[in-house]
């Protein structure tokens, strides 16, 4: 149920495969990713069990421009978290580079594809702080479907 600061400092380990991990129970993944030079995780981590937006944590402090691919699945699921700056943090999620060709794909599965329906389910509106870097990767379209989810980009 924890993974805090499973994979901080790692920077010497460009990408990570996590898809045969299972992380719908996990509660707490501060800082998990902290101070890394990953650039891809592979995998979707599953974060329905988090509780808190410190838990939700997973970059840490530290700007993690490298990270460009990570999938998150139900995020939004947390009824008390309304804002998350956790996104702000990773300056180059969802920008392609020859590194991470498809890491546009992570951004919109998180954001529209596996986000868990806030609206629907008659939660409060969350806010996404996201990068520019990371706002300019989505359409106007795609802006429109993550609000009808209950969701605001900032």
């Amino acid at each position: 149920t924890n993974m805090a600061y499973t994979f901080a400092n790692c920077r010497n380990l460009p990408s990570l495969d996590l898809s045969s991990f299972d992380t719908s129970k996990v509660t707490d993944m501060s800082q998990m990713f902290s101070s890394s030079n990953m650039n891809k995780i592979i995998g979707t981590l599953d974060v329905q069990s988090i509780t808190s937006a410190y838990n939700l944590n997973f970059v840490g402090y530290s700007n993690n421009a490298n990270m460009r691919q990570i999938t998150l699945k139900n995020w939004g699921y947390v009824r008390n978290v309304t804002s998350v700056d956790i996104m702000k943090r990773l300056t180059n999620w969802g920008v392609k580079s020859d590194e991470v060709p498809d890491a546009r794909q992570s951004l919109i599965d998180t954001l529209i594809t596996y986000s868990f329906d806030r609206a629907a389910a008659g939660y409060p509106s969350m806010t996404f702080n996201l990068s520019t870097n990371s706002k300019a990767e989505l359409t106007e379209e795609e802006i429109a479907q993550i609000t009808s989810k209950g969701y605001t980009i900032a």
